[in-house]
């Protein structure tokens, strides 16, 4: 057939971001180690990719427009005994996505991660981990159709607000 609907090969090219991630781990006591990490990401290179339609097709920006991002982490791990391992740790990351670009396709906003664990030895062989992890994640106003222009702003484009949380 013919129409848009048809199968096509389609394509598209994306600069992958490029990332920066420095970390340090400090052993302040035998039984203590704390770990702090940060994490640049280069998002802006995820900007208006062209997707090119085969046949038939209209080619189509799609407008995507993020920001780069940073993360910052901490750690530690208590020795409680000589078999029990304690852990506990905090994310925070920022969003890649600008006001305007927020989406079914990237529903995400700032974000806090708050960890905690414990490890078991239970023999020499065996260990025995367990651990729990909630994604606190902020609402955040955004649209459902797509931009057409990067002109176009936040106020005029946003519909709906997304909320999301994690277990």
């Amino acid at each position: 057939g013919e129409g848009p609907l048809v199968n096509q090969d389609i394509s598209t090219t994306l600069e992958l971001p490029s990332q920066l991630v420095v970390g340090i781990a400090m052993r302040p006591t035998d039984y203590l180690k704390v770990v702090a990490d940060y994490q640049f990401t280069g998002w802006e290179s995820f900007d208006v990719p062209t997707v090119d339609f085969a046949e038939n097709g209209r080619d189509t920006d799609l407008i995507l427009d993020y920001q780069n991002t940073h993360t910052w982490l901490f750690g530690a791990v208590y020795e409680a005994a000589e078999d029990v391992d304690l852990r506990a740790g905090f994310r925070f990351n920022t969003a890649a996505e600008r006001d305007a670009s927020v989406s079914p396709f990237l529903p995400e906003a700032e974000r806090n991660y708050y960890s905690v664990g414990v490890g078991y030895d239970v023999s020499d062989d065996l260990r025995v981990d367990f651990g729990y992890q909630l994604v606190d994640q902020s609402d955040r106003r955004g649209r459902v159709r797509n931009r057409t222009s990067l002109d176009q702003t936040a106020e005029e484009l946003n519909v709906g607000v997304y909320s999301s949380e994690g277990n």
